[in-house]
Order: structure tokens, then sequence, then C-alpha cells
């Protein structure tokens, strides 16, 4: 890809999976594009709390977890008032391509929407997409 690995070096991301493979998989994925910076949460609460904390420029988030959904995660961060933390860009990353499920997420307007299993081509070029790298 075009977009300096500088670029990627600089960058922070969030990941909130309650599945330890796939968080590991999605580090690992991020790792291989040139990104440092990675937080993992196994819950929305404690993704809530590094997205605070670390201030990310983009978080991967999985919608059907065990103590609450992405959906309650990303309806929280957008409520959060502290210094533009609420307009955190939020990619779900999600086994779930039913009907019912994408629609809710478009009611949330999430800033991307991936299929797992994803290939690390297409996590980069919606990383590049959703965070206007050139």
């Amino acid at each position: 890809m075009a977009t300096n690995s500088q670029e990627y070096a600089a960058l922070k991301i969030v990941v909130i999976d309650d599945m330890p493979m796939i968080r590991k998989m999605l580090v690992r994925q991020l790792s291989q594009i040139g990104i440092r910076a990675v937080f993992e949460a196994s819950d929305a609460q404690t993704g809530l709390n590094a997205v605070i904390r670390n201030r990310p420029n983009l978080v991967l988030c999985d919608i059907h977890m065990k103590e609450s959904t992405g959906f309650e995660f990303l309806k929280s961060l957008r409520e959060v008032t502290t210094d533009k933390v609420s307009e955190t860009p939020v990619i779900f990353v999600t086994a779930d391509s039913e009907l019912s499920t994408v629609r809710t997420a478009i009611k949330l307007q999430p800033n991307g929407y991936l299929i797992k299993p994803i290939t690390i081509e297409i996590l980069e070029e919606r990383i590049r997409l959703v965070l206007q790298l050139d």
C-alpha cells in the first residue's frame, strides 16, 4: 500500500473482543501493517475505559460478546463527554452478517462493518479509508 509506514507506526488502536484468539489475530495483523500501539479489551466496559485512557485513532470492536454487546459499547462511547472521545471511529468486526444485525449497526452509525474472517488487506484498506490515510 502507498501509506507511509510512519503513519501506521503513529496510530493507536483499541481491539475489543471477548475471544482471546480473535484479539491476538487482529493484533498480529495490525502489527504486520505496521501499527505498534494496540490496546486489547475483552469486554465493552474495559474497551470504553481503554478508549478514554489511551485516546486511540480507531476502535475495532466485536458485536456479540458475553458481558455486553458492541452495540452497547458504541452507544456508551458516543455519550462520552470527554474531549472528543465520542468521535473516535469504530469499525465493527463480526462474524454476524444477518440483515437484522447489519440494520441495527447501521442505525448506530459505526465507521465500518467487517465480516470475519478478514484478511490483512481488507483490514488495512478499511483503516486507510476510515482514517483517510493516503
